[in-house]
């Protein structure tokens, strides 16, 4: 799995390959990531493929100034920690109920205090 990776900042014209197709590759290996786009050159086509194929949050033409990307990369890091608190949030309301019959002895709520620790 490798390292986390909050934010993916790549540009969209590189030697042999796109952005979109860097964003669209990182996008499968790390979901939650936040893709950021810089361009010299705006293209509507290049720009539509980052949105489809790479989860864009964000297109920048350069030259960007130093607050703009500055208030990017913070707006990507937040972003980026709410898409890991929901993902986390998700993966424990997917497990299994518990079959220990002293928490199901609540019904419903019984079942809540299992999964959530007693926070219902």
């Amino acid at each position: 799995a490798g390292a986390d990776i909050a934010i993916l900042l790549c540009d969209s014209r590189m030697p042999g390959v796109s952005g979109p197709e860097v964003l669209a590759a990182a996008a499968k290996e790390r979901p939650d990531a936040v893709a950021v786009l810089l361009t010299a050159y705006p293209d509507i086509d290049a720009l539509v493929a980052a949105v489809n194929r790479g989860n864009l949050f964000r297109y920048l033409s350069k030259p960007v100034e130093r607050d703009l990307l500055i208030a990017t990369l913070n707006e990507a890091a937040s972003l980026y920690e709410r898409r890991v608190q929901y993902r986390r949030a998700m993966d424990h309301v997917k497990q299994p109920p518990t079959s220990d019959p002293a928490a199901m002895e609540g019904g419903v709520g019984g079942w809540f205090r299992s999964i959530f620790g007693g926070k219902t």
